[in-house]
């Protein structure tokens, strides 16, 4: 089981890059693949920030739930009236987004971090 002790988030390629052997480990999808994260984040503009929430045990990571923070609108409106565009961050998780096998407990504690 993961404490909430054990997570931590990583918002930057400094932080990430000593996990990525790991998460090449725990990587199972193309849209989980290292190459394709990195490259899909600097293909868009304005370019995200990596956002990782990594659940380690023992300081090797078991598992991770990998996103990106980037700038977006929230649009508010009334029927089809858009009233105002809210400009936000937001985080977003692809589909797969989470590497190696997490029990429920330990998804949950990562979702309650990215929540925080």
């Amino acid at each position: 089981m993961t404490t909430s002790s054990d997570l931590r988030v990583l918002t930057s390629l400094q932080e990430i890059e000593p996990f990525q052997a790991e998460w090449r480990r725990l990587s199972s999808m193309p849209e989980n693949d290292w190459e394709m994260y990195w490259s899909s984040l600097l293909c868009q503009e304005p370019a995200p920030a990596p956002y990782m929430v990594a659940a380690s045990e023992g300081g090797r990571l078991q598992s991770a739930l990998v996103g990106r923070l980037e700038a977006g609108h929230v649009r508010l409106g009334l029927g089809y009236w858009k009233l105002l565009r809210v400009p936000v961050k937001r985080i977003v998780i692809p589909m797969h987004g989470l590497l190696g096998p997490s029990g429920d407990s330990t998804v949950e504690a990562m979702i309650d971090r990215v929540v925080q």
